[in-house]
């Protein structure tokens, strides 16, 4: 079975930047499902995708495809946020989850799906992108919301703290 290792954060807190250096250093990962979502959407003219009502669902639905469709014979694998990032989401934005993301907490509250939750800390600094909108205020709220979640499921959850990648990923990788 694989091993799934979620890094999660707020929005800027170099999540996708120790993934990358997790990749160039031979580990398997999966990406954002909300920032790859955001660039398609974009890309064929969708102004603002974020304001539309279906977007946590759709996000939900792509991270469900890529999760299911991981390779089985992988040993371990990194995800770039798992499916209680969306339910952070709704929390956040004070809106009931879909019924869709119900059935994925019935699951989750029934079968252990990740090995480990690393938060990785926000480092205080945030530049605003095409796929991030949030403010350093809601950016730290996002990360104690999300820590809350995984650990109300029962995930056992590593806090990564500020510094350089090569300091964070070797956090990462000593408590595997």
């Amino acid at each position: 079975m694989v091993k799934k290792y979620v890094l999660t954060g707020g929005p800027g807190a170099g999540k996708t930047s120790l993934l990358l250096h997790l990749e160039i250093l031979g580990e398997t990962i999966i990406r954002e499902a909300a920032e790859d979502l955001i660039r398609y959407q974009k890309a064929v003219g969708v102004a603002a995708p974020r304001l539309d009502l279906d977007f946590e669902e759709n996000v939900l639905k792509l991270q469900l495809s890529r999760e299911v469709n991981i390779n089985p014979k992988l040993h371990r694998v990194f995800l770039d946020r798992g499916l209680l990032d969306v339910f952070t989401y709704y929390r956040f934005l004070n809106r009931n989850p879909s019924q869709l993301m119900q059935s994925v907490i019935q699951r989750l509250q029934q079968e252990k799906v990740y090995e480990k939750i690393f938060i990785i800390e926000h480092q205080g600094v945030m530049e605003n992108t095409v796929f991030r909108g949030e403010n350093l205020e809601e950016a730290l709220m996002l990360e104690k919301l999300q820590e809350e979640s995984y650990r109300q499921f029962g995930y056992e959850v590593i806090r990564v703290p500020s510094g350089s990648i090569e300091e964070r990923t070797k956090i990462i990788l000593s408590n595997l």
